[in-house]
């Protein structure tokens, strides 16, 4: 899922600037060729969800990262793909976190 949202974002950041922070997206391909494509929701493969989150970066005085205050950096993104399933009373997930930037800029 972190292989596709960066081809998604080297088509054009505006793929995924125009997103709704927070929000939960999915994947899936659709044209000719085939290119993947972001859609609204999680996505629900047997028992297991999938789903990517995009939340918006702030930076300090140093330029570094940091969760909260902060000045916007609107060509970063953080990126949480994760996967769950149900596993007797439990749920259960795995998390994969990476930044994104537009580089291409």
């Amino acid at each position: 899922e972190i292989e596709a949202v960066r081809n998604i974002r080297d088509e054009s950041w505006d793929n995924i600037s125009s997103l709704i922070m927070g929000a939960d997206y999915h994947l899936t391909k659709s044209g000719l060729p085939p290119k993947w494509c972001l859609n609204a929701g999680l996505e629900i493969i047997n028992s297991f969800n999938r789903k990517v989150v995009f939340e918006s970066v702030t930076r300090d005085v140093n330029d570094d990262i940091v969760e909260g205050a902060g000045v916007n950096d609107p060509n970063t993104k953080k990126v949480v793909a994760t996967v769950s399933w149900a596993e007797g009373e439990k749920t259960l997930n795995i998390e994969l976190i990476t930044y994104i930037t537009n580089w291409l800029k």
